[in-house]
């Protein structure tokens, strides 16, 4: 079975770092925020979506079942 190891750092590092990587990409400070707004928001969407399922896991639906991460199977 596959472990699923998480790593969080604090939002406003990972905001700085949108920040920076989109500055080595356009010097137009317009594009650079929409770049970055862009790169945080998918993250952080990536981050909150759980899969749940519709059909209860076990033989009869005894057996419960955290919500996983999409793409975490």
């Amino acid at each position: 079975m596959n472990q699923h190891h998480y790593h969080t750092t604090p939002l406003g590092e990972l905001i700085a770092a949108a920040f920076d990587s989109a500055s080595r990409l356009s010097l137009d400070p317009i594009e650079v925020s929409r770049m970055a707004t862009q790169s945080v928001s998918a993250m952080l969407g990536r981050a909150l979506r759980v899969t749940v399922s519709l059909t209860p896991p076990g033989p009869l639906g005894l057996a419960k079942k955290k919500p996983q991460p999409i793409g975490a199977r």
